[in-house]
């Protein structure tokens, strides 16, 4: 089969069923499986390399990758960090809204649900201006998450929080955030 072009690359996917064989290959876990999820990730890294087209493809294999941050095995942890830079990387002021739905979706992994709050934050540092006109989607995301009961997970929330509340900022509320931020954590 030739493929030319994003829409053929679409079309090619959709025809063999990549994400459900994708989706599979990520979730079997162990040892000996390790090489095949690694280079399952290459692939999706690949993909990523022909541009946004591919996007809706790869977006729905988002948290399958990010469960792969709490692999045991360090290939397919590195190739996870990989394709999740190489995604942001991508983002522009649209895609960063696109991602929001998969990053609302948590995970039994506390390493997935931690990564999903560092994306949240890069993506304030890199898109604020696409962040901000999401803020309404992107908080609850945050919220859900800050009274997880990993140190870790709750630290990289309330970093989230603290990065939405900045781009979002305001004279009159600024002064307000940390008893807000407060206030979430504790109700």
């Amino acid at each position: 089969m030739t493929v030319s072009g994003g829409l053929g690359l679409l079309r090619a996917a959709k025809s063999i069923n990549f994400t459900a064989t994708a989706t599979k290959v990520l979730g079997n876990s162990g040892k000996t499986t390790a090489d095949a999820r690694t280079s399952m990730v290459n692939v999706l890294v690949a993909l990523l390399g022909k541009g946004t087209v591919a996007l809706p493809m790869l977006l729905p294999l988002l948290n399958p990758v990010l469960v792969l941050y709490g692999d045991k095995v360090k290939g397919p942890q590195k190739a996870a960090q990989e394709f999740v830079s190489t995604l942001l990387g991508l983002c522009g002021k649209h895609a960063a809204r696109l991602l929001l739905p998969e990053l609302a979706k948590r995970t039994k992994s506390w390493q997935a649900n931690e990564a999903r709050m560092h994306i949240l934050s890069k993506l304030c540092e890199t898109r604020p201006k696409a962040m901000g006109t999401c803020l309404d989607d992107a908080i609850p995301i945050v919220t859900t998450v800050l009274k997880d009961i990993k140190p870790k997970v709750k630290k990289a929330a309330r970093e989230a929080l603290g990065m939405l509340c900045k781009i979002g900022a305001n004279e009159d509320v600024t002064p307000l955030v940390p008893t807000l931020m407060s206030a979430l954590e504790n109700t």
